[in-house]
């Protein structure tokens, strides 16, 4: 298992699955969500990763103009780096599960499958399952 371990985030990778399971530890000031965003592309980029679980049940409301430029800028980045698979562990917060259901609904269908999950079992479950 791969390591790669920030004050904000981790981010793990599972070597024989090809997967990582990225944790984010809180909430999140707009540089700081666009920053671990860069960097988990970056690793996803460098360990070609397919699939991914955001375990993100703790994360705050992004901003309005970090939503954007997640979905405009990001997503499309992210896609054509090779990622095909995500599993989401929806936010706790409301609000914030709110805005992750819009950016789910903002991506191009058969671009990347994306599911939400209330726990990290039932992701690992789903994504293992996946040839």
């Amino acid at each position: 298992m791969t390591k790669k371990i920030e004050s904000l985030f981790t981010i793990d990778k599972d070597t024989n699955d090809n997967y990582a399971i990225v944790y984010v530890h809180g909430f999140l000031s707009s540089a700081e969500f666009r920053g671990i965003s860069e960097k988990v592309l970056d690793f996803i980029k460098t360990h070609k990763v397919t699939k991914v679980i955001l375990e993100i049940h703790a994360l705050g409301i992004p901003y309005a103009a970090d939503r954007t430029w997640y979905m405009e800028d990001f997503l499309p980045r992210v896609i054509n780096a090779g990622l095909q698979y995500v599993g989401i562990i929806v936010p706790r917060n409301r609000l914030a599960g709110l805005v992750v259901e819009d950016i789910i609904n903002s991506i191009t269908p058969g671009k990347l499958q994306v599911y939400t999950y209330t726990n990290i079992s039932e992701a690992r479950a789903w994504i293992e399952s996946l040839q």
